[in-house]
């Protein structure tokens, strides 16, 4: 936004940047444009990213509920095999 507002300084003659120089509220003005145009680009961007967030809520859900069955299998065939390894030892 910056770069943008530089441009447009660049594009300015030199009476026009005379003027700025003599009415230091104009370049304040623009500065405050240029405040408010990031705010709501970045209103815009958080929104963009929640938006997705919530799309995307659901799969990673039962993402996250596949995980926690197979992390339970996983514990109950471990625990198999200990039992197992535990009774070949008693065995031999």
């Amino acid at each position: 936004i910056l770069a943008n507002h530089m441009e447009k300084l660049q594009d300015l003659g030199q009476s026009e940047l005379q003027e700025l120089l003599e009415h230091p509220e104009r370049v304040e003005s623009m500065a405050l444009e240029s405040d408010e145009l990031e705010r709501e680009m970045a209103l815009a961007s958080n929104r963009s990213l929640a938006e997705q967030n919530l799309d995307i809520k659901p799969r990673l859900e039962s993402l996250k509920e596949a995980l926690v069955a197979r992390y339970s299998q996983l514990e109950a065939i471990r625990e198999a095999y200990r039992q197992h390894c535990s009774q070949r030892g008693r065995v031999g």
